[in-house]
């Protein structure tokens, strides 16, 4: 063998100091073939990608933006106090150690993750999955060693490919919405989780309107039962469903089908950072991911929640913020801006309940002829609602998860942002609250799941791209100098009716409780003349058939003269009650 053959042979080789091939992200080409470019999918993803500007923001106003994606009320007290506790919450909490080092490629699903949640919505998974939506991360591993709080790969990619999808609308709120519809679902929670809110679906309107006449009891029927009788109601009125509505259905037919062993239901998932919650599982996305799959969406939405992801990771696919290696400052920042916002809620709520105490005193004092048995269910009622929105004193030993929680059980107030307020900022509601005597169960033996909830080890770059770019912040009065250029998110975004909100601010609540009861008695009154027109209407159908058959008929009557079933008659009586021979045969 010549020198110059023994060359070419050693040149094919590794040598030995090269280091090994990383796995890395597939390249555009790659994604192209697995998502063509004339695609629904990639159309749409074009779509949304344009309809939400990258992210900008400069080092300097890192903490600031990020502070800001969780609003803050119109009027608050905030203090340098407020701000060390905060300091301390995070300083001893297990989140602190947990997230510390999330800057490496082992997190990369993770960091797409976040990347899709604040370019297409403007918040955090960790705001998502939180007390302020009613939600939290539940880790399922066959082992031991899995990290409670930092959500796993497959978690992760699962999220990610539900986000992406456009069957939400970019309404961070229905999707929300969908998870928590899952996981009642699953658990068969009777907790009252009401909506205090005008949904643009009449349907889940009706059904909200319900499940708050129950706060502070347990429901009689399931979600899924109830949802089902609402729709069957509208269909007989020819009345049209949203398509979130027929998502929450499709759901609810299809827990109970999913044949995977169901995750253990553990009651340390029922409450975090003293507030009630309901715990999202692997095994609750992979169930909305079939059922968004099995879909039949108009055609631009008509694809799986897997080309969602693939077509968004082309799309998007340039430098752009935030960086990887700042992923545990932001987990950081934004974990921060939820235990403010929890602080605020709280406080808000034992001002408002110390207020209605005092004015109930007073009056009690300026009405010497009251009775407290008048009074007295008021009170209780004004009480036990807003105690039930206090944070949760669960014991973790007590196998009665409902029992030891005697608190909060639902989304909170969406405190407005700090800058000029709306009318339409007003309209934002707390969505969920739950009573006290929910008691979610697992229909199938606790086993753990077969798919082990993995964490993030062994998880690579599968499309993120790990270098920076821009997004628009928000402005705000105060930081004039970062305002963007050029239009805002909202003047992006095209001309559609308005998304419904999701949160009520608590002055407005007492309101919406009359409204309610308004609707309801309008309904039972619509309900009323209905079954009396349905027997009017059968009494005179009997009538006729009476007259035809005790009447003979005569050379005259050969030929009688048509009538219109539901018209006016072509004879000279408007109706058979009009017919006096009849009523003197009768």
């Amino acid at each position: 063998m010549s020198d110059t053959e023994s060359n070419k042979r050693r040149a094919s080789g590794h040598h030995k100091d090269e280091p090994a091939k990383k796995r890395g992200r597939p390249s555009k080409a790659v994604l192209n073939s697995k998502v063509p470019e004339n695609s629904m999918s990639r159309v749409q993803a074009q779509e949304m990608v344009s309809r939400h500007p990258p992210l900008s923001y400069s080092s300097q106003q890192e903490a600031w933006f990020y502070d800001e994606l969780v609003p803050w009320p119109a009027q608050h007290d905030w203090d340098e106090e407020d701000d060390a506790a905060i300091d301390e919450e995070w300083n001893q909490s297990e989140l602190k150690e947990s997230s510390s080092r999330l800057n490496t490629s082992q997190y990369a699903t993770l960091f797409l993750l976040f990347k899709i949640s604040l370019r297409l919505y403007r918040t955090t998974p960790i705001v998502l999955l939180s007390p302020i939506c009613a939600l939290r991360y539940q880790a399922v591993s066959k082992n031991h060693f899995c990290n409670e709080w930092i959500m796993s790969g497959k978690f992760c990619e699962l999220l990610s490919s539900l986000m992406v999808h456009p069957c939400w609308e970019e309404n961070i709120g229905s999707l929300a919405l969908a998870l928590r519809w899952t996981v009642i679902c699953r658990l068969d929670s009777r907790s009252a989780w009401a909506l205090d809110v005008k949904l643009s679906c009449s349907i889940l309107q009706r059904i909200f309107d319900k499940i708050k006449d129950h706060q502070g009891e347990s429901l009689n029927i399931s979600y899924h039962e109830m949802h089902k009788a609402e729709r069957d109601r509208a269909s007989g009125r020819d009345e049209p469903s949203s398509t979130l509505s027929d998502i929450l259905y499709e759901v609810g037919e299809a827990v109970p089908k999913e044949n995977a062993v169901r995750p253990k239901a553990d009651p340390k998932y029922n409450s975090v950072f003293g507030w009630s919650v309901l715990p999202v599982t692997v095994w609750d996305l992979k169930v909305l991911a079939k059922v968004v799959n099995s879909m039949d969406f108009k055609p631009e939405w008509n694809y799986s929640v897997e080309d969602a992801l693939s077509a968004w990771k082309v799309e998007n696919s340039g430098p752009e913020l935030p960086p990887q290696d700042r992923l545990s400052v932001i987990y950081m920042h934004s974990q921060k801006s939820v235990f403010r916002h929890l602080r605020l809620v709280d406080r808000q709520l034992t001002s408002v309940q110390g207020t209605e105490e005092a004015n109930h005193d007073e009056n009690q004092r300026s009405d010497p002829f009251s009775s407290s048995d008048d009074n007295g269910p008021q009170l209780d009622t004004s009480s036990s609602h807003h105690q039930g929105r206090r944070r949760a004193v669960v014991d973790d030993s007590s196998d009665k998860e409902s029992e030891s929680v005697s608190g909060t059980t639902g989304p909170l107030p969406k405190l407005r942002r700090r800058h000029a307020a709306t009318d339409d900022e007003d309209e934002d509601i707390a969505p969920v609250r739950s009573s006290d005597s929910d008691r979610p169960f697992d229909p199938l033996p606790d086993l753990e799941g077969d798919e082990d909830d993995d964490d993030m080890a062994g998880t690579f770059d599968d499309g993120t791209n790990l270098d920076s770019g821009e997004f628009l912040p928000q402005a705000t009065k105060e930081l004039d100098e970062f305002r963007p250029s050029g239009p805002t998110l909202a003047e992006s975004l095209p001309l559609r009716p308005p998304a419904s909100p999701l949160y009520v601010s608590l002055r407005e609540r007492e309101l919406l409780s009359e409204i309610s009861e308004l609707r309801q008695g309008q309904r039972r009154q619509d309900d009323l003349m209905l079954t009396m027109q349905t027997q009017l209407d059968s009494m005179q159908s009997e009538l006729r058939q009476i007259k035809q058959s005790i009447q003979a008929p005569t050379p005259s009557q050969s030929n009688p003269p048509f009538t219109m079933p539901f018209g006016k008659p072509n004879t000279a009586s408007e109706s058979v009650l009009d017919e006096p021979d009849l009523w003197w045969q009768l």
